[in-house]
């Protein structure tokens, strides 16, 4: 799979490692775009970013 994504990412990897909650999910998918409006409409996720290679997403409890 190619980074489909151009210039800097969001943030270091590692900063954002450790700003992860105890408990996360990691969801692989071939439709970044997509799969961000599904988890918005469905579960009232909240996107925190997205490019066409990643997206961080928030479910509030």
């Amino acid at each position: 799979m190619a980074k489909k994504r151009v210039g800097d990412p969001w943030m270091p990897a590692d900063e954002y490692g450790r700003a992860l909650p105890v408990f996360t999910v990691n969801l692989l998918v071939s439709d970044v775009a997509r799969s961000v409006g599904f988890y918005r409409e469905v579960f009232g996720a909240e996107e925190r970013y997205s490019d066409p290679d990643f997206a961080a997403m928030r479910l509030a409890p």
